[in-house]
């Protein structure tokens, strides 16, 4: 059979073949671009979107960075970027005094890493608070009850986050006279300069 002598099955044979050329050459990777600027596109809209979202929730982005810079100077009062071990025991002495207490020891440990008890997602824990120290004194007072109820409200009213643990109070026989030791926990956030 002599292609020359059926030129109809030359030229069907012909056409089917540059339509799978065509198709495999140009259709398909030409669809599978359509797809992803698809994809592109819906990501840039929901992008926009959530900008739009964002700045009709804040308005003027100078009064949110105003209130952010706000916030920060708030988390330094109650979280500072030094220890301030000195700072925070002048003020435990000075409430000391105002309220009559007598302090016996004021012993700082060693600054340590901070640590959150009973935390289920240790990595994510360590993530978030990798930047948090904190520093446990040991104070031992003699005081009445009521100066050592006005001694712990007054460093209650302290601005900075603190814990106090283990505390313990002993009669000293009178009734009259307390001695009490508790540990208390300061916290900083020092960042680490990489």
């Amino acid at each position: 059979m002599n292609l020359k002598d059926h030129p109809l099955i030359f030229a069907i044979s012909g056409s089917i073949l540059l339509m799978v050329i065509f198709y495999f050459a140009f259709h398909e990777p030409l669809q599978k671009d359509i797809l992803k600027m698809n994809l592109e596109t819906q990501k840039i809209v929901k992008d926009g979107i959530e900008i739009l979202n964002f700045k009709s929730k804040h308005g003027d982005l100078n009064e949110y960075i105003k209130k952010l810079d706000e916030r920060y100077q708030d988390t330094n009062i109650f979280l500072p970027e030094k220890i301030e071990q000195g700072e925070f025991i002048n003020d435990l002495q000075q409430k000391a005094l105002e309220n009559q207490v007598k302090i016996v020891a004021i012993i700082p440990s060693k600054i340590q890493p901070f640590i959150e008890e009973n935390s289920d997602d240790q990595k994510e824990n360590s993530d978030l608070m990798k930047d948090i120290v904190m520093l446990p004194i040991n104070l031992k007072i003699d005081c009445g009850y009521i100066q050592l109820l006005n001694f712990l409200k007054a460093i209650e009213t302290n601005e900075r986050i603190m814990q106090i643990k283990n505390f313990s109070i002993v009669s000293k026989g009178d009734g009259e006279n307390l001695s009490c030791e508790l540990n208390i926990i300061i916290f900083a956030l020092e960042k680490n300069n990489e």
